[in-house]
């Protein structure tokens, strides 16, 4: 299983795997969407972590635990 945040270098190879146009996955980049990447033996899938109500988590930090708890051990 491979578990990454979207950046520019993944743009067209994720863009072609999820369906979307590359513009997209560069407008996300750019707009610096907290958005993960999981790639495992049943294919492709992408989440994202936003805020929600009127909250201001820290996602970096959240991020950054998401990504220890769904590394395989």
């Amino acid at each position: 299983m491979a578990i990454f945040q979207l950046n520019k270098t993944t743009q067209t190879k994720i863009a072609s795997q999820l369906g979307v146009t590359q513009g997209a996955i560069s407008q996300a980049t750019q707009n610096k969407r907290n958005i993960f990447v999981v790639e495992d033996d049943q294919g492709i899938s992408a989440f994202e972590v936003k805020p929600v109500f009127n909250t201001n988590p820290d996602l970096n930090k959240i991020s950054n635990i998401l990504l220890q708890q769904l590394e395989p051990a």
